[in-house]
């Protein structure tokens, strides 16, 4: 047993809980226990069940009537619409971005890029991820937009969970997926913008493409699962 001290407890809790859910100690259709959870971090059931709704809107959770807290189980529909979405805030985040960018924050996004290439060379899907992410979030301090900046943060708690066995799945491939990114910044840097944005659609295309074959895969053989419900 462990405790957590801090100012924002629900806030932690939702870290706890989304990790174990993103890591697969919670499977999708498992029912959280508040009082268990609650006991086993030293904190009240009302701190629990706050942190429960803040994963409900984050779409990590399904709170039922009756059943209680369940782990949401993955959307294919939902997953399609993460990647469409998330390619066109990341084509409006490009376009801020060439107009704020400065010789710094091309060297900060420089050795960004080299952390994701080495962990594509050493075949690191989870590391690779965590350096897509910090360089995602460097471009979204350089596009100075805080609504877009809010939006898109928003979804990476889901996007992180969808990515967690497609990045191990497709560990040697990884070095493919960086040479697109590359090939982005390039064109970004040049000032090809439309050429940069066709690019990321077919990069998340790519991207979800795998993903769904990961989802397919994991779920029952001959269903295919749909918002808790399997359907033949």
């Amino acid at each position: 047993m462990y405790r957590i001290k801090t100012e924002n407890l629900s806030q932690k809790v939702v870290d706890i809980i989304s990790e174990r859910i993103i890591r697969k100690d919670l499977l999708p259709g498992e029912r959280l226990i508040e009082i268990k959870i609650a006991r086993e971090l030293g904190i009240s059931q009302g701190t629990v069940r706050e942190a429960f709704r803040i994963l409900e809107k984050k779409k990590m959770v399904t709170i039922q009537a009756r059943r209680g807290t369940i782990v949401t189980e993955l959307n294919t529909d939902y997953v399609e619409s993460l990647y469409d979405i998330l390619a066109e805030l990341y084509i409006l985040m490009m376009r801020k971005v060439m107009i704020n960018i400065t010789p710094e924050n091309i060297k900060d996004l420089l050795l960004v890029m080299e952390k994701i290439k080495a962990c594509a060379q050493m075949e690191d899907g989870l590391g690779y991820g965590e350096a897509i992410f910090e360089s995602m979030a460097l471009l979204l301090r350089i596009s100075k937009d805080n609504l877009l900046e809010h939006t898109v943060t928003e979804l990476w708690l889901v996007k992180r969970w969808v990515e967690y066995e497609a990045l191990i799945f497709r560990k040697n491939q990884l070095m493919d997926s960086y040479q697109d990114l590359l090939r982005i910044q390039e064109l970004i840097l040049s000032g090809r913008i439309d050429d940069a944005a066709n690019k990321i659609r077919e990069h998340a295309q790519y991207e979800k493409r795998i993903a769904l074959k990961v989802i397919k895969d994991s779920s029952p053989a001959g269903t295919d699962r749909v918002d808790g419900r399997e359907s033949g």
